[in-house]
């Protein structure tokens, strides 16, 4: 029992000191306490929460401008990375009227090579990856229509040349009647 209770212990003072390292870097974090991030009071976490909720209000033309200027205060630190995610986002959003999976794939992009050891790069790996398919079974399905209205028209063609074969043969059915009745009468 003894040390069933000291396990028990052991891991509750193990998941107090993890919970409490997550809370003390994440509020490092924010602040900019980590190597890479840039120091609190440059407005750019500040715009980048901005461009985010102006993106929550569909508000794209905002929400691209703030993503854009948190990019390029940066320089290649965070939240540039968190930007250039939006940014994807942003573009790849169905609701978006400049919706262009092009842009959207050139902002994970740059995440993932300029900012390779950020914690957005794997999920900008992923979402590049599923945009990417999403672009090819598109083009699979735009041949597929096309084909299927080629095999329309071809349909469509067959079955005129079917109703005109048709046509000749009950005009030469008509011709071999009127024949045999020619025939009929002469012999008589």
């Amino acid at each position: 029992m003894v040390s069933n209770m000291d396990r028990i212990l052991k891991q509750t003072f193990f998941y107090v000191a993890f919970l409490a390292f997550l809370l003390i870097s994440g509020h490092a974090f924010s602040e900019g306490r980590f190597p890479g991030s840039l120091p609190q009071g440059d407005g750019a976490r500040e715009r980048l929460a901005h461009g985010q909720r102006l993106l929550a209000e569909h508000d794209y033309e905002g929400a691209i401008r703030e993503c854009r200027v948190v990019v390029s205060m940066s320089k290649g630190k965070s939240p540039g990375d968190e930007a250039l995610l939006c940014l994807g986002q942003i573009f790849s959003d169905p609701q978006n009227p400049r919706k262009d999976l092009s842009v959207s794939i050139a902002s994970f992009e740059k995440l993932t090579k300029e900012y390779s050891q950020s914690m957005w790069a794997n999920l900008a790996r992923v979402l590049m990856a599923n945009l990417k398919e999403q672009g090819r079974l598109k083009q699979a399905m735009r041949k597929s229509s096309q084909e299927n209205e080629r095999l329309k028209r071809l349909f469509n063609d067959s079955a005129q040349e079917n109703a005109r074969l048709k046509k000749i043969v009950e005009e030469s059915k008509a011709v071999d009647a009127a024949i045999e009745e020619k025939k009929k009468d002469q012999a008589k």
